[in-house]
């Protein structure tokens, strides 16, 4: 099955002007919204020769590089659905987790011992370099490890060492590196971005009532300003960097999608068709209204 490629041999038969690079961004279990998109692009005869994703972008993206059909992937989510209902807890924290580990088990399960270079189109996974805070590519390789860095979230697992660099999530640091494929790819880019924008984003989903109440502000006075703990400061900055980088990544888009996923928060999991639902009909009115095709 190995095919090594260069990253140009796939323009021996399209050029700049007619191919697609897809760009995923991270936003946890919104990210399954990732598949729908994809469904609608397969429906609309859009093809993608080369894929770049973050986080849970990145694991979809390699899922999705690996040429599973889009059903398969469904029912393998699914599968996550019906473990967590089988926990019964409410707890977002353990819904978080659970279900991201839940994931990275299924798709490592789906790509078995896989190489980077063995799939018969680019993948370039993003992941964190924690050392230099830069982003750090990941495009050859066995593809299960490049999932595990791209998906280790501080504090929930472990980072992972490739190349002697330490690794975690990498939307930390580029949550839509659409300006990565550009280095590689000349094509035209489609970015989806699935993560809570800066304006929607529920502070419930990061701060907890008493932040949000103000009852845990250190005031020395009727000026000071409110003083959340390191990591939420960091869940914090960590949104926002993420809006700026999407708001960078539309303006270099042939196509950039946001499902209207808002009602969704970061741990639902147990919404694997509508997150499917809401990225595929959106996409298709997109595609449609735009004439892209």
């Amino acid at each position: 099955m190995k095919n090594n490629y260069n990253d140009y041999d796939i323009f021996t038969k399209t050029t700049p002007e007619n191919s697609y690079g897809l760009v995923l961004s991270g936003g946890a279990a919104r990210g399954i919204a990732h598949i729908g998109v994809y469904k609608a692009l397969v429906e609309k005869k859009i093809n993608i020769d080369a894929f770049a994703g973050s986080s849970v972008g990145g694991l979809i993206a390699s899922l999705i590089a690996c040429g599973f059909p889009i059903e398969t992937l469904i029912n393998r989510l699914k599968v996550v659905d019906r473990a967590l209902r089988l926990k019964n807890n409410s707890n977002p924290i353990f819904k978080s987790i659970i279900g991201t580990n839940l994931v990275r088990k299924v798709a490592v399960k789906l790509v078995g011992d896989l190489n980077i270079e063995d799939l018969s189109k680019p993948l370039y996974i993003c992941a964190s370099d924690v050392l230099r805070f830069r982003p750090f590519v990941i495009n050859s390789g066995p593809l299960k490890e490049a999932i595990y860095a791209t998906t280790a979230m501080p504090g929930l697992t472990f980072p992972k060492i490739i190349k002697g660099k330490i690794l975690i999530d990498g939307g930390i640091v580029n949550n839509l590196p659409g300006d990565i494929l550009k280095n590689y790819f000349p094509g035209k880019l489609i970015t989806v971005y699935t993560s809570p924008n800066k304006q929607k984003l529920n502070l419930k989903e990061v701060f907890s009532k008493d932040d949000i109440n103000g009852k845990n502000h250190q005031l020395k006075n009727d000026k000071d300003i409110s003083k959340p703990n390191l990591g939420k400061l960091f869940v914090r900055y960590i949104f926002t960097n993420s809006f700026m980088k999407k708001e960078k990544m539309k303006k270099i888009s042939t196509l950039h999608l946001e499902p209207p996923i808002d009602d969704h928060d970061m741990f639902d999991y147990q919404s694997v068709d509508e997150l499917v639902d809401a990225g595929y009909y959106y996409s298709i009115e997109k595609i449609n209204k735009l004439n892209i095709v």
